[in-house]
């Protein structure tokens, strides 16, 4: 209970802000006997995405550091053609993968026929058959499996 009404008492920090709006004169007095709120006040947080820093920023770790600006600049730069890199490797992965399966279903396909032609049917049909589902299947799923991830970069 006697938490309770403490809290009850405690004015919030926008009923303080609001209340030092309205009443100026305080607010003045309050800053020449206590100036250390002043520069407590001024105190300010700054953000950003990205891997370069805002231009300010920039200017004050030049300030700071000559010469970092361009470290972080180039540090950027690099860390881009890196990702480039990964992603160029990925994509001949997936190329190659692509042509390996063209390869093996085309396989299967001139095997079944070869077996057909052979006099073993029953062989050959169902090589022929895998063949077609399992080529179907990989583009049936493969372009689900590409709708799925573009659908979660959006």
């Amino acid at each position: 209970m006697a938490g309770g009404r403490n809290r009850a008492l405690t004015p919030s920090r926008r009923d303080i802000e609001q209340y030092l709006e309205e009443n100026p004169e305080v607010a003045a007095r309050l800053v020449e006997q206590r100036p250390e709120i002043v520069a407590a006040a001024r105190i300010t947080r700054r953000s950003h995405s990205g891997p370069i820093p805002a231009p300010d920023t920039l200017r004050e770790y030049q300030e700071v550091m000559p010469g970092l600006d361009e470290r972080i600049v180039r540090m950027a730069e690099s860390e881009q053609a890196h990702r480039h890199g990964i992603d160029r490797g990925i994509l001949q992965i997936v190329g190659r993968g692509q042509w390996l399966g063209f390869v093996l279903g085309l396989a299967g396909l001139l095997g079944g026929f070869g077996f057909t032609w052979l006099g073993m049917e029953g062989v050959g049909i169902a090589a022929v058959l895998s063949s077609i589902a399992l080529l179907a299947g990989s583009l049936f799923f493969g372009r689900r499996g590409r709708q799925a991830v573009e659908g979660d970069g959006s």
